[in-house]
């Protein structure tokens, strides 16, 4: 856009009346002005001046990552990154973000990191119930040289907020198909869960030791922590946000 602006100066060195137009141009964010000058006969200087830089009529803008994760539950940090470009400063602080979510999900916990005027971090723990959340920034956050506010930002991709354990009456494990004799230490071991995606086996009593999270799988081979006797194996099983069953045990002689 242009605008033009006319002026009537009288020159000390002749009485003459001379027109100085003024022209400011406004555009892709940029301001500049330059002068001519004609006298009353019509003769026209040629124009002299300069486009400035860096005066700008666009405002910062502001974008949001995805999260780090896509499952938590309470013991879990989720961050999401926010990025400003156009900013000169940034002044977000975690009353200006709001929690978007389904459910009876909740985070209390909420804490912003980073310096400069680009980026800052925000991270949510403490998620509580299940459902969802997804943050929004406020307007208002950030501004560039000419004092331009940024707007808020648009609702962030959501993670999955879940604090319930597989249920214990889902899950099960069995040795040899349910057999009450073995005449080897080598066994083969069934199990199954409704939710869960590891298991953890051990021939530890409690589930507390002896064994690792891994892979659910319908069977697995197990070697027994006894010859003689009775030998039992324990096993426990946990969903995707790492939420653990209680300790499930079988039985064989």
């Amino acid at each position: 856009m242009q605008s033009d602006t006319s002026i009537v100066l009288r020159s000390e060195k002749n009485p003459l009346f001379f027109s100085v137009v003024l022209f400011f141009c406004v555009l892709n964010s940029t301001m500049g002005c330059r002068f001519s000058a004609s006298d009353t006969v019509g003769n026209n200087s040629a124009s002299v001046g300069s486009n400035a830089e860096g005066n700008t009529s666009t405002a910062p803008t502001v974008s949001l990552s995805a999260p780090s994760l896509t499952v938590a539950n309470n013991t879990a940090s989720v961050s999401y990154v926010v990025t400003y470009i156009g900013a000169s400063s940034v002044t977000l602080a975690t009353g200006q973000v709001s929690l978007v979510t389904t459910g009876t999900a909740s985070c209390s916990g909420k804490m912003i990191t980073g310096s400069g005027s680009v980026n800052r971090t925000v991270t949510l723990s403490s998620c509580n119930g299940d459902g969802t959340v997804a943050i929004l920034i406020a307007g208002s956050t950030a501004s560039d040289a000419a004092g331009n506010q940024a707007g808020a930002s648009g609702t962030s991709s959501a993670f999955t907020v879940d604090n319930t354990a597989p249920v214990t009456g889902s899950n099960f494990i069995s040795i040899n198909g349910g057999v009450l004799t073995a005449a080897s230490t080598t066994v083969i071991l069934t199990l199954g869960s409704t939710a869960a995606t590891q298991m953890y086996i051990t021939n530890a009593i409690g589930c507390g030791s002896g064994g690792s999270w891994e892979t659910i799988a319908s069977t697995k081979a197990w070697t027994l922590g006894q010859s003689n006797g009775t030998a039992t194996v324990y096993a426990k099983f946990a969903d995707d946000a790492n939420n653990a069953s209680n300790c499930l045990s079988t039985s064989i002689k």
